[in-house]
């Protein structure tokens, strides 16, 4: 079982989508039908820019939803990745936008028009200069609501979006920002001011708040199988009145994004993470990003355990050595194995403690050097004692290369993570 999820505001760049507007008439078509509908040259802005038209919110918004569903269409059309079986959709901000059209909650047209009227009320909701945003990092979000309660008679602030772990981002005006900055500072807590034009999910959104229940209560939203999760409860919709007013709630409340995906991973979520996070590292076009898309396997069911042993395959052993290759690196291997005993069953056992697999090549490294050394150091004294010269140095060599052949080949998923 999978999970899809969708991207917000901030992930614009001229000439996103190109080369699967250049590659796919499907997108071809849905770029078209978003300027019909919109009555505006949108795939202009994106594909040819200027780049502060496309930054302005009421062009980012349906642009980001526009690219988002197209090639969530061409995952599922083209290469024929079985979407509809997903386990949930969710979205961050205006992602849930493009969620809740994936899912079939909306069409394409009513979804995009309804996102640029989001984008044009969330930016003139508060006059220009007025409001700001806020990133904090390397705190947690029941430190911030502590500082925010006990400075409540000084200056007022929302939390907008719990993003991760370490992560958050605060709303207010900014006034009262740089009185938080200051508090901040104090307490030793990172803080970025963020270059926004307005201070989106806080009660500063009001005006825009008014704009959306009338357009949303407009809408006839369908019924729809698959499973949402709100970014304002970080839990599943239940009907389609939940979702609209959910949805109206979503303008003025926290984005809870990291109790969303802690919701939506169950068991997968180190799967998925490894799993992304080695195709981001890979690509840097869209072009990639379409060869990564055509080696997820047609079978879903493969986002599973079973799909991580078949991403490890693919993407960190490359292609398996060759039958006489893999049995010379056995017969060379087995020496150094017993000989390095110790040393790999420490590091195994100092490895099994550690949680994040970040560290995972350090602590090996640092490992080996320390209990490695001392295993060849006794193995040294050994031998200079009952052996000459010329033995003692052969036999160092034959030490250091069994020990160097047994950690490349012993340490592989490791060395490649």
């Amino acid at each position: 079982m999978f999970s899809l999820v969708f991207p917000g505001q901030g992930s614009q760049t001229i000439g996103m989508g190109k080369d699967f507007f250049e590659n796919y008439d499907l997108v071809k078509d849905l770029f078209k039908e978003a300027d019909d509908s919109l009555g505006a040259s949108l795939s202009k802005i994106i594909l040819e820019g200027p780049k502060d038209e496309l930054d302005l919110t009421i062009n980012t918004q349906p642009a980001i939803f526009l690219i988002s569903y197209s090639i969530f269409q061409v995952m599922k059309k083209e290469f024929n990745v079985d979407l509809d079986n997903a386990k949930y959709f969710a979205g961050h901000s205006l992602g849930e936008y493009s969620a809740l059209c994936a899912a079939n909650y909306l069409n394409f047209s009513d979804t995009i028009k309804l996102l640029k009227i989001r984008g044009d009320a969330m930016q003139n909701a508060v006059p220009k200069g007025e409001g700001g945003m806020l990133a904090v990092l390397g705190s947690k979000v029941e430190i911030i609501e502590d500082i925010l309660d006990e400075n409540k008679n000084n200056f007022i602030a929302q939390i907008a979006n719990d993003n991760s772990e370490g992560q958050i981002v605060l709303s207010g005006r900014n006034s009262d920002l740089e009185k938080l900055i200051h508090v901040l500072k104090s307490k030793k807590i990172k803080n970025i001011k963020l270059p926004v034009s307005a201070p989106f999910h806080c009660q500063l959104m009001r005006n825009a708040t008014k704009i959306m229940r009338n357009e949303i209560q407009k809408l006839n939203f369908q019924e729809s199988k698959n499973k949402l999760i709100s970014n304002v409860t970080a839990k599943e919709i239940l009907n389609k009145e939940e979702l609209k007013m959910l949805l109206i709630d979503q303008i003025e409340n926290r984005v809870r994004w990291r109790e969303s995906v802690i919701h939506i991973s169950g068991d997968y979520v180190k799967f998925k993470r490894r799993y992304w996070r080695g195709i981001i590292r890979q690509s840097r076009n869209d072009k990639e990003i379409i060869a990564a898309i055509k080696s997820i396997p047609q079978d879903s069911t493969q986002f599973s355990k079973e799909g991580y042993k078949w991403h490890r395959e693919k993407y960190r052993y490359n292609k398996p050595r060759p039958l006489l290759s893999r049995v010379f690196y056995s017969f060379i291997c087995l020496p150094g194995f017993f000989l390095f005993l110790p040393t790999i069953f420490i590091t195994k056992l100092i490895l099994a403690k550690v949680k994040d697999e970040s560290f995972y090549l350090s602590i090996t490294v640092l490992s080996w050097l320390f209990f490695g050394l001392i295993q060849i150091a006794i193995m040294a004294i050994y031998i200079w004692n009952y052996t000459d010269w010329d033995i003692f140095v052969s036999s160092l060599l034959v030490i250091f290369t069994l020990g160097y052949i047994t950690i490349r080949n012993f340490y592989k998923p490791i060395k490649s993570r």
